[in-house]
Parts: structure tokens; C-alpha cells; sequence
């Protein structure tokens, strides 16, 4: 992540808490993450010196102006106006990590040989908030190297109790026995 990004999405979320909206911009953000990379032609777009600049900042305010907070639509528009765009996820990423730090929030994954179901998430979120006294939204990989069990990553540390891995140890303590 650049220092600028770093910069621009610590000063939305500044921005964000000052006018008390950081949960509603929080929110939008995670639509337009999913909007901004399933089409990233649509940056490419928006940054086409061919097209009138006119002609592009019209498209930013067609496609958003009536769907997101004002304070986030000219916040796109200064990354526009300033050839940032590309940086956006970046400064969405730094504003959401200030948003967990505030409100005492972990992400992390949980990879698994299956998917897990959203119950199956959801208590292994709730037996972890009670364990580690916060809130944690936890993303679920698939590996299916695992054989079974689960493996959980959060805040810089790893929680494995796959079967791949208790396999790895059996095998290291009878290399030691025999070897």
C-alpha cells in the first residue's frame, strides 16, 4: 500500500467519524469494492484521456451520485481528478482497517477442506469474540490439502487444527523416534 493511499483513506475516515457517518460510509464501501473489482475496465475507462474529462466525471456521478454518501462521491472524484483511481482499493482497505480499529473489530480467515456454512461462521465468530473479547468477521477459504479440521488466521496469528498438519506432527515424532 503507498503512503498516498494510506493518506486518502485515513482522511476519509477522519472525515467519515467527524460527520459521524463512518458506519453508513463503511458499508458503502464494501459494495463499491465489489462493484470496482468485478469491473476494473471501468477505471481504465474513467481514466481515458481519449474521453473529455467532462464526458467521465459525468460517468462517476451517473453511476454513484444517487447511491452513496456525497462525502464518498467527491472522494472517488478527488482520486479521479489527481490520476489516483488505481490506488482506490488501497485507500478502501486503509479506511476500513481504521473502521476495525475503532470499533474493536479482527478480520481474519478461516481456511477449511470444505466450505463452511454460515451458522458454522458464525459460532465459530461468536466463540472467538467471547475468547478474545471483540468482534470478528472471520472469511472462509477452501484447501482442500487440509483432509479436515480447520486452520484460523487472525490477527497475525495461526490457529491449526487441521488434520494435514496433526499428520505432519505424528510423522515428525516418529522420524525422531527412529531416526
Amino acid at each position: 500500500m503507498t503512503k498516498s493511499a494510506k493518506l486518502y483513506g485515513r482522511s476519509l475516515y477522519e472525515l467519515a467519524r467527524e460527520e459521524n457517518i463512518e458506519k453508513e460510509v463503511y458499508e458503502q464501501i464494501a459494495i463499491l469494492r465489489k462493484i470496482f473489482s468485478s469491473n476494473y475496465d471501468y477505471i481504465n475507462l474513467l481514466q481515458e484521456p481519449s474521453i473529455p474529462e467532462e464526458e467521465r466525471l459525468e460517468l462517476i456521478n451517473k453511476a454513484f451520485k444517487e447511491n452513496i454518501n456525497v462525502y464518498l462521491l467527491n472522494f472517488i472524484k478527488i482520486l479521479w481528478e489527481r490520476n489516483n483511481l488505481r490506488e482506490i482499493g488501497d485507500c478502501f482497505q486503509e479506511f476500513e482497517n481504521q473502521y476495525y480499529i475503532d470499533n474493536n473489530i479482527s478480520c481474519g480467515k478461516v481456511v477449511s477442506a470444505f466450505p463452511l456454512s454460515k451458522e458454522q461462521i458464525s459460532k465459530l465468530e461468536e466463540k472467538l469474540s467471547k475468547t478474545y473479547g471483540k468482534s470478528i468477521s472471520l472469511e472462509n477459504k477452501v484447501d482442500k490439502s487440509l483432509i479436515g479440521g480447520i486452520l484460523i488466521e487472525m490477527d497475525g496469528k495461526e490457529l491449526d487444527s487441521s488434520i494435514k498438519t496433526r499428520l505432519k506432527n505424528m510423522s515428525d515424532n516418529i522420524n525422531k523416534v527412529i531416526l
